[in-house]
């Protein structure tokens, strides 16, 4: 069911997520923290154009 909060002495659904904000703005940094390692992995990338480079030469 749907959580309801009650303000003063009648009880109403949580359809605004007003105390839900705050937390959303928390949670992306950390999200976009992991990222930011994967980014920086210039090193499998740089691989491939090796590998073709290799080819190349061999042709």
């Amino acid at each position: 069911m749907a959580h309801f909060a009650k303000f003063g002495t009648t009880w109403q659904p949580c359809t605004t997520p007003q105390p839900s904000l705050p937390p959303p703005p928390t949670r992306s940094p950390p999200i976009t923290a992991p990222l930011l390692p994967r980014a920086h992995q210039p090193r499998p990338r740089p691989a491939r154009p090796l590998r073709l480079q290799r080819q190349r030469k061999l042709l």
